[in-house]
């Protein structure tokens, strides 16, 4: 009985320390970009490359890909999947850049330390 619980518990605790480790590495970069863009020092955009990618390109593609899984195989080459699953590309990458919001030198107040430190 203790068994199970325990081992729940253990995987959302887990989840939930690598999901704020992830952000505070996110925020860590945010708070590169913001630095270096203030020095005007052009290398910001690595930063800002790789936090783009990581957090916005690749989270589209998942969902291009689960909206282009909703057509039949037969489907997929049709003019309404490709437009359909690439619109949901653009609006969810644009969607989540607004969240992060990574030229804005803001951060969330669990976070700031780690965007304190970029």
């Amino acid at each position: 009985m203790w068994g199970k619980e325990t081992d729940n518990f253990k995987i959302w605790a887990f989840s939930l320390l690598f999901a704020y480790l992830i952000f505070c590495i996110v925020y860590f970069l945010k708070g590169t970009i913001i630095g270096l863009r203030r020095k005007n020092q052009r290398l910001w955009i690595l930063p800002w490359a790789i936090c783009v990618l990581l957090c916005c390109i690749v989270p589209a593609f998942i969902i291009k890909s689960i909206v282009a899984g909703m057509f039949s195989v037969t489907e997929r080459d049709s003019i309404w999947c490709i437009g359909l699953s690439w619109g949901a590309f653009v609006l969810s990458a644009l969607y989540i850049y607004g969240i992060y919001q990574f030229k804005t030198p803001t951060a969330p107040k669990i976070l700031h330390w780690s965007y304190a430190l970029g």
